[in-house]
C-alpha cells in the first residue's frame, strides 16, 4: 500500500472475541506484551459494542506500559469526563449514531454534545496546567 510507517493500535481483550488464549494473563501483562511486539498504542474496549471499559482496567494498562492508551468503546458525552484523565484518545462509534445503531447515520446532535464536553474538559485541564 506504499506506507513505510503505519501505526499499529493493539486492541487487547478485543470485544466480541474469545479470550481462551490469553485467559491466564492479566490485562497489564497483555499490554506489556504488546509493547514488546512494537505496538504504537493500546486500545481497551468494554465487553461489547457501546460498553465502556472500567477505569480500573485502564489504570492497570497505564501502569504496565508507557504506550498511548485509547478507549475503544462506550464513550458518550455523559461519561467522557470519567475517562479523560486515564486515556490519550478515544474511538467513538455507536454512541454517536441515531438510536445507537452502529450501522446507522451519525447524529449531529450527539456528535456536538460529545465535542462540547471534550472542549470543556480540555479548557478545564488547561487552567489546571497553567496554575502549576
Amino acid at each position: 500500500i506504499g506506507g513505510s510507517r503505519i501505526p499499529v493500535f493493539a486492541d487487547i481483550r478485543k470485544k466480541h472475541a474469545a479470550h481462551m488464549l490469553t485467559g491466564d494473563l492479566s490485562i497489564g501483562e497483555i499490554a506489556a506484551g504488546m509493547e514488546l511486539h512494537l505496538a504504537d498504542a493500546i486500545v481497551v474496549t468494554g465487553s461489547s459494542t457501546g460498553v465502556s471499559p472500567d477505569v480500573e482496567t485502564l489504570k492497570a494498562v497505564r501502569q504496565a506500559t508507557g504506550l498511548p492508551l485509547i478507549v475503544g468503546s462506550g464513550i458518550t458525552a455523559d461519561n467522557v469526563g470519567l475517562f479523560y484523565d486515564h486515556a490519550d484518545g478515544f474511538i467513538v462509534g455507536s454512541s454517536l449514531k441515531e438510536n445507537g445503531v452502529w450501522h446507522g447515520p451519525v447524529s449531529e446532535e450527539k456528535a456536538n454534545q460529545l465535542m462540547t464536553a471534550v472542549v470543556q474538559l480540555r479548557a478545564a485541564h488547561e487552567v489546571v496546567f497553567q496554575k502549576n
